[in-house]
């Protein structure tokens, strides 16, 4: 949120409020008459472009729900409590964004961190009118960056509306690549982008990365992560030195969840005021509206649609991006019976397996079905369901915490400027003996 100048009067702070507070009014006001004009031009917009790029039917039903609700939605605010709560944004940036070294190429990059609510952000940005947005983790980026040609870029880009401000790509482990991923950024696609980089607390993050690897299947029929967490956590710099590229694609548990380096390289690059770093527990978590608000402000497009989007309900978002919480294993065995969550390869016995189902209450993040399964996946299966509900006691990561992330999280603060407790609040003597960040 945008807070008024330190050091001012009683006086000009209630003139500020009064201020702020018409202001708001003021922005409702407009932002409804805006879009009673351009409603049917920004559906026919949208449904033009959601043809090129829509993926799920949930979408669909989202995008329908707004159109129908979206005035509704705005009497309400302006009648509720919540409209104290709305971003103020006295000076919006109306700076242009920059444009691209080609057509159709984005000038706007979310290039981190996995599991961080990088798809929650997503889903409200593809909602924006004037923001053109490519499919989420295709691995255009990385294959940019090995190849150093934007060829593959081609396709995709010739069906971009060029005419839009922002061209928007979110590939959320690109972060990683570092300072020779930022110089392929500049030489391919923008000299200097808008930079979207949303963050976790480091030790949730790493945990929910792992559960990921657990559900997710490789092309060759097999799970990604096939080991207990300990283990996997253990094997990182083994699997760093052996195959550097599947550490980096998948198993840099610990690695991604450290970010002050590697968020100070993009600042270094680019500039503070062209990178903005998204806090999930405290920004999202605390205050969805406000984060929204200054999300699009930074992107220059802090206007009737950015307002909207900043204050319909986001729940719908939320769900789509969900873990899966309720998992159930199914062995098909070729004597017709079917044996449910088995617990080791004894309880299969000599019985052939003709096919593996993995049910869950999420199917879009966990939902398989194989005839003739291999070995490996089998032994992997037998064990899905204890390895995803395995929960790292507070003691363990208060563990992880203190031997791994601790001073990184104290750079972090240092860089950004703000307290981020809220990562080790929960770990009691790491929150006693964090260093605290210089106050001026």
């Amino acid at each position: 949120m945008i807070r008024a100048r330190d050091g001012a009067s009683a006086g000009d702070a209630v003139d500020g409020a009064r201020t702020s507070l018409e202001t708001k009014l003021k922005t409702c006001k407009q932002a409804l008459a805006e879009m009673t004009a351009e409603r049917d031009r920004l559906t026919g917009e949208i449904e033009r472009r959601r043809r090129a790029f829509e993926t799920t039917a949930i979408d669909r039903d989202i995008h329908k729900r707004n159109a129908i609700d979206w005035k509704r939605a705005v009497m309400a605010f302006l009648e509720s409590d919540a409209f104290k709560r709305a971003p103020a944004i006295d000076k919006p940036r109306r700076d242009p964004l920059p444009r691209s070294h080609g057509r159709g190429l984005p000038n706007v990059l979310c290039v981190g961190v996995q599991k961080s609510a990088t798809s929650f952000l997503y889903s409200i940005i593809r909602n924006h009118p004037k923001i053109a947005v490519y499919p989420k983790d295709r691995g255009l980026l990385r294959k940019l960056h090995e190849t150093d040609s934007a060829s593959n870029y081609e396709e995709m880009a010739a069906n971009i509306d060029d005419t839009l401000p922002a061209i928007a790509q979110f590939e959320v482990a690109y972060i990683d690549y570092g300072g020779s991923g930022i110089e392929t950024i500049k030489k391919h696609l923008c000299k200097n982008p808008r930079i979207i980089i949303s963050v976790r607390g480091p030790v949730d993050r790493l945990i929910s990365e792992y559960k990921m690897r657990l559900r997710t299947i490789l092309w060759d029929g097999t799970f990604v992560e096939t080991h207990d967490f300990e283990d996997a956590l253990q094997m990182e710099q083994y699997r760093a030195v052996n195959n550097p590229r599947e550490y980096l694609l998948h198993f840099s548990y610990k690695e991604r969840s450290l970010y002050s380096e590697k968020i100070r390289a993009y600042i270094k690059a680019f500039g503070r005021e062209n990178v903005h770093v998204v806090v999930m527990e405290e920004d999202l978590s605390q205050d969805t509206c406000g984060a929204i608000a200054n999300l699009f402000d930074f992107l220059s497009l802090f206007d009737s649609d950015g307002f909207r989007l900043s204050i319909l309900p986001h729940n719908e978002y939320r769900d789509i991006t969900r873990a899966p919480s309720e998992i159930e294993v199914i062995f098909h065995l070729a004597n017709g019976h079917r044996l449910h969550d088995p617990v080791g390869m004894e309880e299969v016995g000599g019985e052939d397996v003709v096919r593996l189902e993995v049910r869950s209450n999420v199917p879009a993040q966990l939902d398989i079905s194989h005839d003739d399964p291999r070995p490996e996946l089998l032994a992997s299966a037998i064990h899905l369901k204890r390895r995803l509900n395995y929960e790292p006691s507070r003691d363990e990561k208060k563990r992880l915490f203190n031997t791994h992330f601790r001073d990184d999280v104290a750079r972090l603060e240092e860089l950004l400027g703000r307290d981020l407790s809220v990562w080790y609040a929960g770990y009691d003597d790491a929150a006693g003996s964090m260093p605290r960040r210089r106050t001026s």
